[in-house]
């Protein structure tokens, strides 16, 4: 699935999949992604390689953590990234 421009407005009206669960991409940072459950539940998590292996990191759940937040703590985690760590490992220590 390709990304899109993710906005306050748009995030608050997505509409939930009948069953399973829906991940949307954000264009405006890379690897960030709002996962919808059919439960209605919205979440943000950020997706990145390590040795060409996929990880996720959770940063949260909508609303408790607004776009504005997860776009933040992705961009943190991103360059984080880049210098060579793993987030996800390194909350796993």
């Amino acid at each position: 699935m390709g990304s899109i421009r993710l906005t306050a407005v748009a995030v608050e009206k997505l509409i939930p999949p009948q069953t399973g669960r829906k991940e949307i991409y954000d264009a405006d940072v890379p690897g960030l992604v709002l996962r919808l459950s059919s439960s209605g539940a919205k979440g943000w998590s950020f997706t990145y390689r390590v040795d060409g292996l996929p990880r996720r990191l959770t940063l949260g759940s909508y609303p408790g953590v607004s776009l504005k937040l997860a776009r933040e703590r992705a961009r943190d985690v991103r360059a984080a990234v880049q210098r060579g760590e793993d987030p996800v490992q390194d909350a796993e220590a």
